[in-house]
Protein backbone atom coordinates (compact mmCIF):
# COMPACT_ATOMS: atom_id res chain seq x y z
CA UNK A 1 0.00 0.00 0.00
CA UNK A 2 1.02 3.42 -0.76
CA UNK A 3 1.94 5.22 2.31
CA UNK A 4 1.64 9.14 0.83
CA UNK A 5 -2.26 7.57 -0.56
CA UNK A 6 -5.06 8.40 2.03
CA UNK A 7 -7.45 5.93 1.53
CA UNK A 8 -10.31 5.97 -0.38
CA UNK A 9 -8.80 9.20 -2.11
CA UNK A 10 -8.84 9.09 -5.74
CA UNK A 11 -5.72 11.70 -7.25
CA UNK A 12 -8.68 12.78 -10.01
CA UNK A 13 -11.34 13.33 -8.45
CA UNK A 14 -9.85 17.07 -6.95
CA UNK A 15 -10.25 18.11 -10.89
CA UNK A 16 -13.72 16.60 -11.24
CA UNK A 17 -12.10 14.69 -14.56
CA UNK A 18 -14.68 12.81 -17.28
CA UNK A 19 -12.05 12.56 -19.72
CA UNK A 20 -8.21 12.19 -20.31
CA UNK A 21 -7.10 12.97 -23.45
CA UNK A 22 -4.62 10.73 -24.82
CA UNK A 23 -2.30 13.54 -26.97
CA UNK A 24 -1.11 14.50 -23.01
CA UNK A 25 1.98 12.59 -22.90
CA UNK A 26 3.50 14.15 -20.10
CA UNK A 27 0.34 13.25 -18.04
CA UNK A 28 0.26 10.02 -18.79
CA UNK A 29 3.69 9.17 -18.06
CA UNK A 30 2.93 9.69 -14.46
CA UNK A 31 0.74 6.77 -14.68
CA UNK A 32 2.64 4.26 -16.69
CA UNK A 33 6.04 3.25 -14.94
CA UNK A 34 9.41 3.80 -16.92
CA UNK A 35 9.17 0.28 -18.90
CA UNK A 36 6.19 1.53 -20.16
CA UNK A 37 3.64 -0.65 -18.10
CA UNK A 38 0.11 0.91 -16.36
CA UNK A 39 0.53 1.17 -12.94
CA UNK A 40 -1.64 -0.35 -10.90
CA UNK A 41 -4.04 1.71 -9.15
CA UNK A 42 -3.04 0.85 -5.32
CA UNK A 43 0.09 2.57 -6.77
CA UNK A 44 -0.96 5.94 -8.29
CA UNK A 45 -3.69 6.42 -6.05
CA UNK A 46 -6.99 6.05 -8.87
CA UNK A 47 -10.10 4.77 -8.34
CA UNK A 48 -11.22 2.12 -10.69
CA UNK A 49 -13.35 4.53 -12.84
CA UNK A 50 -10.33 6.64 -13.18
CA UNK A 51 -7.90 4.04 -14.04
CA UNK A 52 -10.28 2.92 -16.55
CA UNK A 53 -9.75 6.03 -18.41
CA UNK A 54 -6.14 6.30 -18.14
CA UNK A 55 -5.66 2.86 -19.28
CA UNK A 56 -8.01 3.68 -22.17
CA UNK A 57 -5.92 6.75 -23.21
CA UNK A 58 -2.55 5.12 -23.14
CA UNK A 59 -3.71 2.26 -25.31
CA UNK A 60 -4.99 4.74 -27.53
CA UNK A 61 -1.52 6.96 -27.27
CA UNK A 62 0.57 3.79 -28.33
CA UNK A 63 -1.72 2.66 -31.24
CA UNK A 64 -1.28 6.70 -32.18
CA UNK A 65 2.35 6.14 -31.75
CA UNK A 66 2.69 9.18 -28.96
CA UNK A 67 3.91 6.85 -26.13
CA UNK A 68 6.37 3.79 -26.89
CA UNK A 69 4.84 0.30 -26.21
CA UNK A 70 7.71 -0.58 -24.08
CA UNK A 71 11.39 1.01 -23.72
CA UNK A 72 14.57 -0.72 -25.10
CA UNK A 73 16.38 0.17 -22.23
CA UNK A 74 18.09 -2.63 -20.59
CA UNK A 75 17.87 -4.02 -17.25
Amino acid sequence: MNPLKEEGCCTLNDFETKYIDYKNVAFLKKYSSPCGRIMPGKINGLCPRHQRLVRKALQIARMLGFVAFCSRNKR
